[in-house]
């Protein structure tokens, strides 16, 4: 089971990953080049 620390932490994270996606003053080109940056670089998750 996680603690709420470890919920938080995941929460961030996924977070961080989409919040490009969510930001109103990205165009849609950036938009659609941001999937293929995000699987070209390593991501480090909350567990390390």
């Amino acid at each position: 089971m996680m603690t709420e620390e470890e919920r938080d932490a995941w929460a961030l994270f996924r977070y961080r990953l989409i919040s490009p996606l969510l930001d109103p003053a990205a165009s849609r080109a950036d938009k659609a080049a941001y999937y293929p940056f995000v699987c070209d670089h390593s991501l480090t998750a909350p567990t390390g």
